[in-house]
C-alpha cells in the first residue's frame, strides 16, 4: 500500500524519508516524486492560510501513471507526504485518512524521545514497520 513517507519541518533536510523494501530500486524517483508535491503541498497550504479552522489533512497532492501523494500538515507545521500506487482501486481517503494519524503519533512518539536531538533524522521501528507494511 505505501510506497514512501517522507517528514519534512520548514526550512530544513527531511526529517524522514523512507521507500518501502520493495521499491528501494526506485528511491531516486520516490524522492523526485515526494519534492514535486511539496510545490502542490505549499500551494495548497498557502491558499487555505485565510481560513480559521484549517484541516490538517490536505488530500490528493500529485498524482502520475505510477504514484499518488497525499498530505497533511500537523499544528506545528511539520509536513507528512505519504506515497501510493496510483493503480490501488481499494484506497479509500478514510485509510489514508487514518493512517497519517497513526503516522503523526509515531512522529509525536519519536522526537518525545529524551535522546532526540530536534531537527536531526528521525529513526524510528514503528514507522519504518509500516513502510515496509510490517506493522502488527
Amino acid at each position: 500500500m505505501i510506497l514512501s513517507i517522507a517528514i519534512l519541518a520548514s526550512d530544513q533536510p527531511p526529517l524522514y524519508f523512507r521507500c518501502s523494501s520493495n521499491e528501494s530500486s526506485r528511491e531516486d524517483d520516490l524522492r523526485l516524486f515526494v519534492y514535486s508535491s511539496l510545490d502542490v503541498f505549499d500551494e495548497k497550504v498557502s491558499s487555505t492560510v485565510s481560513k480559521p479552522h484549517q484541516e490538517l489533512f490536505l488530500g490528493s497532492l500529485f498524482l502520475n501513471n505510477k504514484y499518488r501523494s497525499y498530505g497533511y500538515l500537523t499544528n506545528t507545521q511539520v509536513k507528512i507526504l505519504v506515497v501510493v500506487d496510483a493503480t490501488n482501486p481499494n484506497l479509500k481517503e478514510q485509510d489514508i485518512r487514518a493512517l497519517f494519524k497513526k503516522i503523526h503519533n509515531y512522529f509525536c512518539a519519536a522526537i518525545c524521545n529524551p535522546f532526540y536531538e530536534l531537527g536531526s533524522p528521525i529513526n524510528s521501528r514503528p514507522l519504518n514497520a509500516l513502510v515496509d507494511n510490517k506493522e502488527q
